[in-house]
C-alpha cells in the first residue's frame, strides 16, 4: 500500500498562519454583519487575549504549534459565541463561509486534472496530505474507490473545550468541502480520542 506523503512542518505553519490571516478577513465581518459592530469588536478583543506570537526566527515546528493554537482559539471561539446567537440558517451560512475559506486557504495545482479524468484514490490522498495541518493522521487503506484514514490522536480533540470546532470545522465544514472541492463523500465516525474517516467518490 502506498504510504502518505507526510506534510513538512513548515508547510502545516503555512497553512495553520494563513487560516488565523482568513478569520480576520472573514469571519470578522461575518460576526459584524449578524450580531453588530460591538458583538465584533469583543469577540476580536477575546481573539487577541490569547494570541500566541510567532517569530521569525523560531523553529518550523515551533511556529506551526503557536500559529495552530491561535487558529483552534479563534475558530473554538466564534462559533461557541454563533452557535448561542445565531439561528440555524445563519450558521448554515456561516458553514459555507468556513468552506469558503478553506477553498482559499487550498494551493493545489494538480486538483483540477485530478478533478477531471476522476482519479479518485489520488484526489483521497490529496484531501488527506491537506488535512495533515489539522492532525496527525494514518492511510489505513487505499483502493480504486475507497481510502481511509485513522486519527489516533487528534490535536483538536485532546484541545479541552473545542468540541464545537471538531463538530463544525473538522467532521461539518470539512465534509463540504471534500464534497465540493475534491468530488469525494467523507463518512466520520468518531472514536474516544480520534475518528475513522472513510472516502469515497460520489455518485454524480
Amino acid at each position: 500500500m502506498n504510504r502518505l506523503k507526510s506534510m513538512p512542518e513548515r508547510e502545516k505553519f503555512q497553512h495553520a498562519f494563513e487560516m488565523v490571516r482568513l478569520y480576520h478577513t472573514h469571519v470578522l465581518p461575518f460576526v459584524e454583519k449578524h450580531l453588530g459592530y460591538a458583538e465584533m469588536h469583543n469577540l476580536r478583543s477575546v481573539w487577541q487575549a490569547a494570541i500566541i506570537p510567532v517569530h521569525e526566527n523560531d523553529p518550523n515546528k515551533d511556529k506551526y504549534n503557536h500559529a495552530y493554537s491561535n487558529w483552534l482559539w479563534m475558530a473554538r471561539c466564534s462559533y461557541d459565541l454563533l452557535s448561542e446567537r445565531l439561528s440555524a440558517e445563519a450558521l448554515s451560512e456561516y458553514k459555507r463561509q468556513l468552506v469558503r475559506i478553506k477553498e482559499q486557504q487550498l494551493d493545489n495545482p494538480n486538483l483540477f486534472f485530478l478533478c477531471k479524468f476522476k482519479a479518485h484514490s489520488m484526489l483521497a490522498k490529496n484531501l488527506l496530505y491537506e488535512m495533515q495541518w489539522l492532525t496527525p493522521l494514518e492511510l489505513t487503506s487505499q483502493g480504486k474507490e475507497e481510502v481511509t484514514c485513522t486519527i489516533h490522536d487528534c490535536k483538536i480533540v485532546q484541545t479541552p473545550g473545542t468540541e464545537r470546532v471538531c463538530h463544525m470545522d473538522c467532521q461539518s465544514v470539512g465534509t463540504a468541502f471534500a464534497l465540493k472541492v475534491y468530488h469525494l463523500k467523507r463518512v466520520t465516525f468518531p472514536a474516544s480520542n480520534g475518528c475513522k474517516i472513510i472516502l469515497t467518490p460520489t455518485t454524480a
